[in-house]
């Protein structure tokens, strides 16, 4: 896993968790 994947990976849950 990349230091990038982890960071993409909460950036797609924050979104879902703020809808």
């Amino acid at each position: 896993m990349s230091s990038v994947e982890p960071m993409l990976y909460e950036g797609k849950h924050a979104v879902q968790k703020k809808e």
